[in-house]
Formats: C-alpha cells, structure tokens, sequence
C-alpha cells in the first residue's frame, strides 16, 4: 500500500508540470502553443508589438520547457515588427507566418529552418534583404509575394523547390539558384522587373509556365538538362538571344514573346526544334513554334509541311504578310495578336484559329474558310482596318468579342442559310459586334432573312439583305443524325423540291473519335470510294462502296461515337442553289460477333478414365475447320504430349450447334481412346479458330484448354490470402517455377488459383 501512494504521488506531481498539446501560453506579448510533448510554436503576436522581436529556443508552459519549433499559420499576420529573429530550433515557417507585415525591414533566419510555408513572407512591402540558411530545402508559392522592395537574395545550396509566384514583384536584380533545385514553380520571378541576371541550376528539366516573365533579363544560359519551356517562360523579357539546348523537347506558346530575340539558335541534336532563317519550328517543320520578336522579315511562306502556327508565335512581331500552304490545319490562340499583319491566305484546309489570334492587326479583308466550325472568343478584336468580313456556312457558333472595336467594319456576308450562334454576353462590351458601326450591311442567303431576323442577330442588325447564293437543304437526312448505327451503308437525303448529283464520287469523311471545337479529331474510316446517285428525283444515296461500285458497308463499334463530314456543293436543286457541308453524328451499335461456347462433355475439370469423344454446343451454329483438327495437342502433366494418330468429326458432321469430335487412328477413323494413367492431369489444348461461326467466317473461337483428372489426382490447389501477392507460378508436381515456359502450371495470385497453359 505504501508503495502504491508513492507511486500516485510521483504521478501526481508529474502532471503539474506538464502541458497538454494545444495548450497556449502569452509570453512578451507572443502567444505560445504546445504541438508536442517537447516542442511548441509561434501562434499569435501582439499587434501592438513594434520594433525587433527575437524569438527564444526555449519557452515555459505550465512549468514546464519546450523548444519553439515553428511559426504557425499567420501567426505574424499584420505585426509591426520591424526585425525579427528566429532562433536555430525552427524548423518551418508555416503558411502565412510572416504575412503582411509592412513595417518588417530585416529578418534573421536560424539555421534549422528546413520549410517556408506558402504566402510565408507575403506582402512584407519594406523587407530589402533575405539569406537563406544552409539547410533550407523548401520555399512555398508567394511566399515573397509583394516583397516590393526586396531585393538582395541569397539562396542555399540545399535548396531543392521554389513554389508558384514566390517572388512576384520582388525587386531583386539577381538571382544564382542552387544546383540542389529541383523544382522551380510557374510565375516564380513573374514580374521582378529588375531581375537581370539568373543562374540555373546545372541539373533542371523545367522552366515551367511564366517562371521569368516580365523580367529583366538580356541574356540566360539554358542547362543542357533542360527538356521543357513553358508557356509564357520569358514573356516580355528583353532576352537578345537564346541557345535551345539538344534535350528540349517542349517549348510553350509565348515562351519567347516580346523579347528582344532576332533569332532562334537550335542544338544540332536536338530532335524536337530546328529553324529555318533564324525562325523557330518542329523539327519535322509541322509547326511554327515562334517567329523571333525581332525579326526583320516582313513577309513569310511558310513550309509546305507546316500545318500549324503556335500559341503567341507572331505577337507583336512586325510580320505583314504570310503565305500559309494548302494543307494548313490550325492557327493558335494569340498567334498573330498586334502583330503588323495585313495579308494573310485561309486555305480550305483550315478547321481552327484561336482566340485572339488575329486581334489588334492590320487586316482589311476576311474571307474565312468553308470548314471552320467556330469564331473563338475576340479573334479579329480591335482590327480597327477591317471592311468585310465573309463568314462561311460551316460556322455553327460566335464567341464574345470575336468583332470587338472593330469600326471600320463596312460588310458582313454570313453564308450559312441558317445563322449561327451568338455566345450570350450580359455586358455590352461582350458582345461579338460591339462598336461595329451601325451602317454596317449584313448579307444572308435568299430566302434566310427571316431566320437572321428570329434569332439572337436581330439584336445585332435590324437588316438583313438576301443578296448571297440560296443552299438547298435536305426536308431529312437517314438514318437521321444522332442515331445509333450498327453496320453503316450509307445516307439517304429527302427533299420537298427535284435535286441533281453534282459531285457523283464526293470527298466524305467519316471519323471516329470526338469533336474538339467543333471539328472531328480521331481515326479516319477507310473507305475504298464514295457514291452518290439519285433513287429518284427528290431523293439521293450516298453510300460507301469498293472500287468496282459495289455497296461495302462497315460497322460503327458499340462505345464509339462516329463523324460523318458531307461537304458543301455536292447535289443542288433546280435553281441551282447547292448543298451546304453537314457534320452527322452517330452513336456505334455494333458489337462484334463471336463463337459462344455454351458446354463441353466431357465438362472440364472432369474425372474421368479415358478421352475418347469431346462434345461441344454452341449458341449459334458454326463450322468446324477439319484443317485445324492436326494441331490438337494432349499433355500429360507439365511436360510430355500424349500422341494422338488423328482427331476426327463424329459421323462427318462440321456444322451446327451441336458437333463432336474423337480421337482415332490416322487412315480408317477408328475410336482410339487416350486412358489417363492416377495421379496425373491431362490437357486437350484446342486451337484458335477451330470453329468459326457459320454467320461470318470473321468470328473465330479463341483456344481452348480442357482439364481432365484420373479418378486421384495428385494436385493440391492451394490459395492465398494477399490480395496484392505477385503471381506465382508452379509445375504439376508442386515445384515452383521462377521463368515458365512452354506447358502446364500452377498460377496463384492473390486469393485466386488456376490452371495455365504458357506458350
């Protein structure tokens, strides 16, 4: 009892001098919080505190000592200190920790300090200088977010990550990163206007998204580990000239706009970029990747390859005319945006030009392409020399803004005999005509007028004039677009009014895939040619055919969703109006085929004395193709084949549902049965495409493997319980087989067990 007393008293006088985690404590105006049984952080501050504030390593909580490990969440925010100093225990700075302090000038970092939370400095407007210890291995995004007047940095050699926007607006003018970085965040110096030199580290891979936009750097040395350049990298940067390394394989729109580049430099090895004339493109010359923001070239024909212009390539370059080829594909938002580009070729093969691609040039004349789907967003705004613009049938949608300022706009021709969709916009400024003059004449198909005048244009235009050609439109198109299709043999067009086939073997494109803005992108479906003929006179067939003029249907797979692309001008009605192009889509039915073995007597797994006749019954009816009976094989445990002279059809029957075969002797067709020796297993291993559906010779029975046992079997099949057990593989003796190769095992993975034939 004694003992017990002593014990309780001793626990007693434990517990008054110990402090529960979460328990806080004011000392020197500087709230305390214990997070664990030895350590506690920096939660709150004073406000009124001004001057240098110094932390202690050491502080006393319900007496007891606890060392100050950490600056928790904005627990400086708003303080007036004007220094502070951290003592070497800390080991992070967490997020908002020292955040907006606007009277802080000067801070000393103790050397443990491992992590700098996210906005961990942020808008500490009058901090100039900052060194980082030895040690530090982390910097969070913003964490000197603001630091206007920051700027003297010094980084550690341990330093592996700096976050997104760390250093936005910092005043630094140089900035040598450690070879330790790893990780460099997007936006990382955006707009440190007076950053001009930077060393990066010896070892990055990627400069990512706006990393040194804004800066003021004439020149950078890329490490030859560099395999990415992102969007808007060196933006407005006033580099004169860069080296793109042999390993860069990705360079992001507008990594390189608005500076001061004459032109590109590209390693020999690199297998991704090469230039032509100092200008920057894939290295198949596919894509023009950016035209150098000082190029002397005025005028451009682009490659015959070349089947797309980047992101950003021409911004503010003093290019005036381009030469774009007959295969052209895509123009990219931004590409020619307050460029001086007056002239410009849109060839037929254009499906997509980006949102603002052509903002703020000097364009005078626009006649966009018969297969562009859509107007994106402020395309021509600002075009302040455009008179006419033609907008092809094929346009389905305007974005906002697309015509935006746009004042010199005389004459707008929309081809498409129904108007296209006007994106709604709640501010006047948004809309796709804002501050075209209101004299501006708007042209429309005969016979459109009133469907301009009952849609969203009306609130555009009050006038409509039906000066443009008329289209002649299907009354109804089967099977009709949005259906679902299992075999597809073609289209019929309905008409209200007599058509005639102008284009008997027209360009049809059919897709599989998806649409991406508006366009078709995805797997071509091979089709030998097209036809188009008249069933009568109010009705034509398009259909897919072989070179002989013969129907060849083909399946839309189940899951899959099917583009077909009718161009424009193929049929047209007796006034000679033509056809405008259609995009059908159609949803796949077709689930292929396939030989469904509904049973199997002997069944498998079966014990038996002997294979002699196998018996099979299908779900449909089928062939058997005798040819394949030769390539039957027998196996006696893992390793020895059983001979069998010849398998044959029982009573010569190879079609139905019902079919049996035997084992035999090779000449007279005699039963010879195969007896099964105890303690072994037997495999009847049948090869792929020995029956075949007699509906479609395509669809073919995968191989079969058949298990029989003797009446004792000597295999035990063991499982396991680890779901995520590699598998493993055993012979048939029980003997566990690292590489199987050709014969029977034992798989066992996870809780599941079965039997396996390798190849």
């Amino acid at each position: 009892m004694k003992k017990f007393l002593t014990l309780c008293a001793f626990s007693l006088y434990g517990f008054a001098a110990y402090a529960a985690i979460g328990d806080t404590a004011v000392l020197n105006g500087i709230t305390y919080k214990v997070v664990s049984d030895t350590q506690a952080e920096v939660s709150k501050i004073d406000t009124s505190i001004s001057g240098a504030v110094v932390v202690p390593e050491q502080v006393e909580i319900n007496g007891a000592s606890y060392t100050v490990s950490a600056i928790g969440t904005q627990a400086f925010y708003w303080s007036k200190a004007t220094s502070l100093e951290l003592p070497n225990t800390v080991t992070e700075i967490k997020k908002q920790g020292v955040y907006s302090c606007s009277n802080l000038v000067s801070v000393k970092l103790g050397t443990g300090l491992k992590v700098i939370g996210d906005y961990g400095f942020g808008s500490a407007t009058s901090l100039t200088a900052i060194e980082f210890p030895e040690g530090l291995e982390s910097i969070g995004g913003s964490a000197f977010f603001g630091c206007k007047s920051l700027s003297d940095v010094t980084f550690p050699s341990t330093l592996k990550s700096i976050g997104s926007s760390c250093f936005y607006k910092c005043a630094m003018t140089k900035a040598i990163l450690p070879d330790a970085l790893e990780d460099l965040g997007e936006k990382a110096f955006l707009n440190c206007a007076n950053l001009k030199e930077v060393k990066l580290p010896s070892g990055l891979k990627t400069i990512k998204i706006g990393a040194f936009y804004g800066t003021a750097m004439t020149e950078i040395a890329l490490p030859e580990t560099l395999t990415s350049i992102g969007e808007e990298a060196f933006y407005n940067a006033p580099l004169e000239s860069i080296n793109i390394g042999a390993n860069v394989a990705e360079i992001g729109g507008c990594a390189f706009s608005g500076t001061k580049i004459t032109e590109f430099n590209v390693s020999s090895a690199n297998n991704n970029f090469t230039t032509i004339d100092g200008i920057l493109y894939t290295k198949d010359k596919t894509i023009l990747t950016a035209f150098p923001s000082k190029g002397t070239a005025t005028e451009l024909v682009l490659p015959a390859e070349c089947v797309g212009i980047s992101n950003g390539a021409f911004d503010r370059t003093g290019i005036r005319k381009v030469t774009l080829g007959n295969k052209f594909r895509a123009i990219d938002g931004f590409a020619f945006c307050k460029s001086q580009l007056a002239e410009i070729n849109l060839p037929e093969s254009l499906v997509y030009i980006g949102e603002q691609a052509f903002a703020g040039t000097n364009l005078t004349q626009v006649v966009l392409p018969s297969n562009l789907p859509l107007l994106q967003e402020a395309v021509f705004a600002e075009c302040a020399s455009l008179t006419s613009v033609t907008i092809p049938a094929a346009v389905t949608y305007v974005a906002l803004r697309v015509f935006y300022n746009c004042s010199s706009l005389a004459t707008v021709n929309c081809l498409g005999i129904n108007p296209p969709q006007l994106e709604d916009w709640y501010e006047a400024y948004e809309s796709p005509f804002y501050k075209v003059p209101s004299t501006v004449k708007c042209n429309v198909p005969a016979g459109s007028a009133a469907a301009y005048k009952n849609s969203d244009w009306s609130s555009v235009f009050s006038t409509f004039n039906e000066t443009l050609p008329g289209a002649v439109v299907p009354a109804s198109v089967t099977p009709q677009s949005g259906s679902s299709i299992s075999s597809f043999d073609g289209l019929y067009f309905n008409f209200d009014t007599d058509v005639k086939v102008v284009k008997s073997n027209p360009d049809i494109q059919v897709i599989e895939g998806k649409l991406v803005a508006g366009v078709p992108v995805g797997n071509k479906v091979s089709v030998d040619s097209w036809y188009l003929t008249a069933d009568s006179k109010n009705k034509l067939h398009l259909w897919p055919g072989d070179y002989d003029g013969y129907i060849a249907p083909f399946n839309m797979e189940a899951g899959k969703k099917y583009y077909v692309t009718v161009p424009a001008g193929i049929f047209k009605n007796e006034a000679g109006d033509l056809n405008q192009a259609m995009i059908l889509n159609y949803a796949g039915d077709y689930v292929a085929p396939k030989v469904e073995l509904l049973s199997v007597t002997p069944a498998d797994g079966a014990k038996i004395k002997e294979i002699a006749t196998l018996e099979f019954t299908f779900a449909e009816k089928v062939n058997l193709q005798t040819s394949k009976l030769s390539s039957i094989k027998v196996m006696k445990n893992n390793t020895e084949e059983i001979p069998v002279e010849q398998w044959w059809a029982v009573g010569g029957k190879t079609s139905g549902t019902s079919l049996a075969i035997f084992a035999g002797d090779e000449y007279d067709g005699f039963s010879m049965p195969i007896s099964l020796d105890a303690k072994a297993d037997y495999y009847v291993i049948l090869p792929a495409a020995l029956f075949r559906l007699a509906s479609t010779y395509s669809a073919a029975s995968e191989e079969i493997v058949l298990h029989y046992v003797s009446e004792t079997s000597g295999i035990e099949i063991i499982t396991v319980d680890d779901a995520n057990a590699p598998a493993e593989y055993y012979n048939l003796n029980g003997v566990r087989v690292e590489n199987p190769t050709n014969g029977i095992y034992i798989k066992r993975q996870g809780a599941k067990t079965t039997k396996v034939y390798v190849k």
